[in-house]
């Protein structure tokens, strides 16, 4: 150089190659520079000028810049040795500074050019230009394929070859062909050396084993990318991955450590707030509703910005709701409203707000929510309770026409069976309160029909036999009454179908099978609200079927008791028991307490007969007599018409005969009662007999015969008449 001999430009070459050789990267730059200067039209200048370019691409300050300068050599000099380099150089810095299209650019100039088909650098560019096409903004996974497949293919022995294996099945996973990337991706990883090229590979594996629905494979797999390489640039993603898995395998302690170790290991993480996020759903599903509360708070706190902030929010108004905090569920679902209005999941908050002022009984305030969240757009679901929480607003309110028609709009709209089942139900009772029973039997109808297992199908079942007996069906509401005790499982309810059938079924005189149904449910609710209406009514119906004996000990038990609602009937009836059995003692007893206790009771005069009855029966006439005069002293009821018939029967006992007519005559001419007249008439007819008056006896057989053909005394006094004497 010194000499300014004609190979001096070669020597500057040879002094520069030597420089960067030893890494004097400044002193080689300054020497290529004076030689570029100095030897302007030397053969050697575009040798001189890579090597320059080369070097300083190795200056971090300078790396950047070289991009453009090796772009146009290449183009300046396209026949030049070096010009596939500088494009390969100018791809790889491009790459390296993520100017993905430039790198995507150059690696193609490389490719398409007829001097790279077997050069040295092949391999290496096509490597480059799938990740630049594999890592770009809008990644283009069928030309990242396209070159990682002929990389493979045509380099069998290419030193990255399992790296290009690994990213050519991230690219079929990308394209969602998991089966054949877990098909290329497996039988490499035992190959692989670098941790992190184990790391990534592994955790491929992992999300292919999850597309696949392998999760025991995914779990591994995850596992074995963090063991490669616990804290390389994606092992926050491979937490979070694995903690996903873990939740759809229901393993709650698992994801919550994983999730923790997150957070530990990497505080900085974009995934930092799912992480709270997660940890909060966990916490909710536990019920552990302050610690859900606090891992949302974090995220709606210190995260304000992340797409999960709203959404945590949304579940802090939520957990308030369900532990029934309503004033803090409006203040929390609020705080949504205007503090992320414009987030996806900002409408939910009207209803969550609509919901909990509905609990705390601010109906218009509810309302007015609800109808503005029907008036947007969301789920199906959402929308259906939201109607039918307006509805049941409507309804507190008296607002039975609106009522009607949300809950008609809400069946129309595709309910789930649970939705339709309480929207029917709901409907069946506003129509009662808008006073349209023939609608309201419609609806519940319609519930235990299409929804018989329904948890209100028995509460349907009642009030559809309530509407038929107040319209006087007294037949089909017995048979809803059946219907409901079939399917009914609260006790409660089942006691009131088992009074209202055995109620119904007495009405019809049914006698013997209310019997079996209310003595049922005695047995069924021994302390039941209902026991003692059921209590009387059985021991009504089994008086009613001859069954006294059953009947007394049922009225003895009110007695005891002392039920002062049926105490009065239990005494009365008990006392007719007593007489059906023939235990006179025990039905005067019975009778003497009912008048004692009840002098003014409007079974006073029955009470009273029956005594004169058990006293009769005891030969206690005078008691007897007593008690059959004085009825007929205070009433002209069929009980006197009895009374005076039953001193005609004493009297005759006595055969006192013309004061026993006196008696039967009364009875006959007095009262209005066609079976005392009948008997009347007979006994008469008898006593003229024995005061051997058969004329007059005579008189007494036709007239029975004559007004009463058809009662039995009828045929009796057929066969005296022919006895009497003939005058």
């Amino acid at each position: 150089i010194a000499m300014k001999a004609p190979q001096a430009d070669a020597a500057s070459y040879w002094i520069g190659f030597t420089m960067l050789e030893q890494n004097q990267v400044q002193a080689a730059d300054k020497e290529l520079q004076r030689a570029i200067t100095a030897y302007p039209k030397s053969t050697h200048l575009p040798r001189l000028t890579f090597l320059r370019l080369t070097g300083l691409n190795r200056l971090p300050n300078q790396q950047k810049g070289t991009i453009p300068l090796l772009i146009n050599f290449a183009k300046q000099y396209p026949k030049h040795e070096d010009a596939p380099r500088a494009l390969y150089l100018a791809a790889l810095t491009a790459y390296n500074f993520n100017e993905l299209a430039t790198a995507q650019q150059q690696s193609e100039s490389f490719l398409s050019r007829a001097d790279t088909a077997k050069h040295e650098l092949r391999p290496s560019v096509l490597l480059l230009a799938g990740e630049s096409y594999r890592n770009a903004a809008k990644p283009d996974f069928v030309k990242a394929e396209a070159h990682l497949q002929t990389l493979v293919r045509d380099y069998p022995k290419y030193e990255n070859r399992p790296r290009a294996l690994t990213r050519l099945a991230e690219c079929l996973y990308q394209r969602k062909q998991f089966a054949q990337a877990n098909q290329m991706l497996t039988p490499i990883l035992p190959q692989l050396k670098t941790p992190i090229l184990k790391a990534e590979a592994y955790q491929l594996q992992g999300r292919l084993a999850t597309a696949l629905k392998n999760p025991t494979t995914a779990i591994t797999a995850y596992q074995q990318s963090l063991a490669a390489l616990p804290k390389w640039q994606q092992a926050d993603k491979t937490l979070m991955l694995l903690a996903v898995v873990y939740h759809t395998q229901k393993k709650s302690a698992e994801q919550e450590q994983t999730l923790n170790r997150l957070l530990k290991e990497f505080p900085k993480s974009t995934f930092v707030p799912e992480a709270h996020f997660r940890l909060g759903d966990l916490a909710q599903a536990k019920k552990q509703w302050d610690g859900a509360r606090a891992q949302y708070q974090i995220v709606v706190t210190k995260y304000r910005t992340s797409p999960l902030a709203p959404d945590a929010q949304f579940q802090i108004a939520s957990i308030r709701f369900e532990r029934g905090e309503n004033e803090q569920a409006v203040t929390e679902a609020t705080t949504l409203l205007t503090k992320f209005g414009t987030s996806q999941i900002a409408p939910k908050g009207l209803l969550i707000r609509g919901l909990a002022y509905r609990q705390l009984k601010k109906h218009d305030l509810a309302i007015k929510d609800l109808t503005s969240f029907l008036a947007g757009k969301s789920s199906k679901e959402d929308m259906i309770d939201a109607r039918y929480a307006l509805a049941l607003c409507q309804l507190d309110l008296k607002q039975t026409d609106q009522a009607i028609a949300s809950l008609k709009e809400l069946l129309k709209a595709g309910p789930s069976d649970a939705q339709a089942e309480k929207a029917r139900y709901e409907l069946g009772h506003a129509y009662q309160q808008a006073n349209k029973p023939a609608e309201a039997l419609l609806a519940f109808r319609e519930l235990v029909t299409k929804h018989p297992q329904s948890r209100f199908a028995a509460e349907c079942w009642f009030n559809i036999g309530e509407l038929n007996e107040k319209a006087n069906k007294l037949a089909e509401a017995s048979q809803a009454y059946a219907s409901g005790l079939k399917t009914v499982k609260i006790p409660s309810r089942k006691e009131k179908l088992q009074y209202r059938l055995g109620w119904t079924q007495y009405q019809q005189q049914k006698y013997g099978e209310a019997a079996t149904v209310l003595q049922a449910q005695l047995k069924d609710h021994p302390r039941g609200e209902l026991f003692n209406d059921a209590a009387y009514l059985a021991a009504d119906c089994l008086h009613r079927t001859n069954q006294s004996k059953e009947a007394v000990q049922i009225f003895e038990h009110l007695i005891n008791g002392k039920v002062m609602k049926y105490l009065a009937r239990a005494l009365y009836r008990s006392g007719d028991c007593y007489v059906s059995l023939k235990q006179w003692p025990q039905s005067e007893t019975q009778y003497k307490k009912f008048l004692t206790l009840f002098p003014k009771h409007d079974l006073r005069h029955e009470a009273r007969y029956g005594l004169g009855l058990s006293c009769q029966n005891q030969k206690k006439i005078k008691e007897a007599q007593a008690a059959y005069q004085q009825v007929i002293k205070e009433t002209t009821s069929e009980t006197a018409a009895k009374s005076r018939f039953m001193l005609g029967e004493i009297a005759f006992a006595q055969e006192k005969y013309k004061e026993a007519i006196d008696h039967f005559l009364d009875t006959a001419l007095g009262y209005p009662y066609k079976e005392w007249k009948a008997l009347s008439y007979f006994e008469a007819g008898r006593c003229y007999t024995e005061i051997k008056q058969p004329q007059r006896a005579k008189q007494m057989f036709e007239e029975l015969i004559k007004r009463y053909p058809k009662h039995p005394r009828a045929a009796d006094a057929q066969t005296l008449l022919k006895n009497l004497p003939r005058q």
